[in-house]
């Protein structure tokens, strides 16, 4: 897991700092950078920030946002609390977890000037083997080859607390790939079983969901998941919807987390305003890069907040009147 010192943390907020600067000496007509951290392509990070980036260079007047691949959620929440990135895309619990210093973030420490934008939507973790696989269960994975996703993901992130909630994770041996390289290696055998956290229709699950028969493992041990929930609040049971998947039938049990818009405290407030308004306001012309982006709505925007929330965020809540918001 990548490491980040304090000594980084102060470099990025200087260069974050210093861009803004730059923009702001070099004229009316200049504009400002922003970046959206993503993820690998195959997710769902990558083509829903590519969006955001998009349509929201075309409404935020004197802004151009970009989206960069990353490794996800937690790449994220070190990028943009540290000033690397501009806005990022992350799982609540790593968000939260960086934000105070916890978990795999402890080392580091807090990422104090990480802010909260919106809650985008919720994905449920995705537990996939070959069709003529003799693994049924999540105790079945021992002494298995397991790939928990990409490195720095969120992906990889939960894999890591649910392989230590089942006793697995000193049992298992672990292969750290991209959701594409994921989908190839259980088809040509080099792994035995593959994590991937999606909504219902990932693109790498259904893609390798349609070039092979795959399975998918309920994670249900009633007990384990209460425990979970006791420890870890942002996780909660969430099937995977019949019918998500080519061949996938039945609902399975699973778990899910929900994805927040990240940005840094000291981003323009007024800026962060029109990100807000544009995102909540025209979720349809982002659900032209990502379908998911379809069950973004303003009511559940700040439902499971991690974070607080940035200046502008909250300011154009509170113009809407949002119910969620603490006076």
């Amino acid at each position: 897991m990548m490491k980040v010192n304090r000594l980084s943390k102060l470099l990025g907020i200087a260069m974050l700092s210093a861009g803004l600067t730059v923009v702001s000496v070099s004229g009316a007509a200049a504009q400002q950078r922003m970046t959206i951290g993503t993820a690998s392509s195959g997710g769902v990070f990558f083509p829903l920030g590519t969006g955001m980036a998009e349509v929201l260079s075309q409404e935020v007047e004197g802004v151009s946002f970009s989206a960069e691949s990353t490794g996800g959620s937690a790449e994220n929440a070190r990028l943009v609390g540290s000033g690397g990135t501009s806005m990022g895309l992350a799982m609540a619990d790593v968000a939260y977890y960086a934000r105070q210093g916890l978990a795999d973030f402890e080392d580091e420490g807090a990422y104090e000037d990480l802010r909260g934008v919106m809650m985008i939507y919720t994905q449920m973790m995705h537990l996939i083997v070959p069709a003529n696989s003799d693994i049924e269960t999540m105790a079945d994975l021992e002494g298995r080859r397991v790939s928990p996703g990409p490195a720095g993901s969120g992906t990889s992130f939960m894999t890591d607390i649910l392989l230590d909630a089942y006793g697995l994770k000193d049992s298992v041996s672990l292969d750290l790939l991209t959701h594409d390289q994921q989908a190839s290696a259980l088809g040509d055998g080099r792994i035995d079983a593959a994590f991937m956290l999606f909504p219902p229709g990932g693109a790498a699950v259904e893609a390798y969901a349609n070039a092979h028969q795959a399975r998918f493992i309920p994670i249900d041990d009633p007990d384990i998941t209460s425990t979970l929930q006791e420890e870890y609040p942002f996780y909660a049971p969430t099937p995977i919807p019949a019918g998500s998947y080519t061949g996938q039938d039945e609902a399975v049990p699973s778990i899910g987390v929900s994805v927040v818009l990240v940005a840094h405290k000291d981003l323009d407030e007024d800026v962060i305003f029109d990100v807000t308004r544009v995102l909540n306001e025209h979720p349809e012309r982002l659900a032209a890069y990502h379908s998911i982006a379809a069950s973004m709505t303003t009511d559940n925007a700040l439902n499971g907040m991690p974070v607080e929330l940035h200046a502008g965020a909250e300011r154009y809540y509170r113009e809407v009147n949002h119910p969620g918001l603490t006076q």
